[in-house]
């Protein structure tokens, strides 16, 4: 039985070593790091923009 099942377990082909396509997938891939990085950068800006304008809101209710 275990034979089997092996037979059923899929083999994923590796990916390249060298080549034009190994350097595509390293490019992608520093691309991507590189948009992430920007991503979560303005996430931050905007959630500290955002936490900025409740507390100031915060803080002119108060005064009233």
């Amino acid at each position: 039985m275990p034979n089997n099942l092996r037979n059923l377990t899929p083999s994923l082909p590796s990916p390249p070593s060298s080549g034009p396509l190994s350097q595509e997938i390293y490019v992608n891939e520093e691309l991507d790091v590189k948009v992430l990085k920007d991503f979560e950068r303005i996430i931050k800006e905007e959630w500290n923009e955002l936490r900025n304008r409740e507390q100031l809101a915060d803080s002119d209710g108060n005064s009233d």
